[in-house]
């Protein structure tokens, strides 16, 4: 395998199979996403079917489990039992690459309201202050003239 650099981290690439090795952590490093699904997940349903051209973990020689990146789409990636190290076929980064990327567009698309200018709002906080007044002014009510 020959080492490639890429944000910060070695990449391990199979010259021969267009493969990709990533250590634990890799992965969410590279797509910049909060954190790998496979460590994070160890409820997604881990499959034995072999169809990977690369089964075995390059560190840890364990044969490589099959496991679902996502919810409702077809990316399925091979992961090391022991290390979590993810094995990524030819066209398997281009995917999580592109999940991610309409994940990031849907998001920001569904969620207009929780902008955070919003929050700057200075009506807003000026409501929320006279609730809280109203709320205190009554509950010192209740405790002084009991």
């Amino acid at each position: 395998m020959r080492q490639l650099e890429e944000k910060g981290i070695i990449i391990d690439w199979c010259e021969l199979c267009d493969g990709i090795w990533l250590d634990a952590g890799e992965l969410a490093h590279l797509t910049e996403t909060p954190g790998d699904l496979s460590a994070q997940s160890p409820e997604r349903q881990i499959t034995k079917t072999r169809r990977s051209a690369h089964p075995f973990c390059p560190h840890c020689r364990l044969l490589m489990e099959e496991f679902p990146y996502t919810d409702g789409e077809n990316i399925f990636l091979d992961r090391c039992p022991k290390c979590l190290g993810i094995w990524l076929e030819r066209g398997e980064l281009q995917a999580v690459y592109d999940h991610w990327k309409q994940q990031s567009v849907g998001l920001s698309a569904a969620a207009p309201s929780q902008n955070p200018a919003t929050l700057a709002d200075p009506m807003g906080w000026i409501a929320i202050g006279i609730i809280l007044l109203i709320i205190i002014g009554s509950a010192l009510f209740f405790v002084l003239h009991r």
